[in-house]
């Protein structure tokens, strides 16, 4: 499964901690580019700092999914 996300991007909502941010973790380490997102502006950029490593692998929004406005945005952005 190393390459299993190879040339594809996911969307991981709620990935700044817990089993979102082990997500996200385990889909760059098999080849995927992610988009971290979370409501928490300081763990996001708490997150960027810890994964600098992977910056080509990574995107990160700020927001809340349960806002239709935001999740459209974050498509944009991706």
């Amino acid at each position: 499964m190393k390459n299993y996300y190879l040339d594809k991007v996911v969307i991981v909502t709620g990935s700044t901690m817990g089993i979102g941010k082990e997500i996200a973790f385990q889909i760059i380490q098999n080849g995927g580019k992610v988009v971290v997102t979370g409501r928490n502006k300081e763990r996001i950029e708490l997150l960027k700092k810890e994964w600098q490593v992977f910056d080509n692998e990574l995107m990160f929004f700020q927001g809340d999914v349960t806002i239709p406005e935001q999740n459209e945005e974050m498509i944009k952005q991706t």
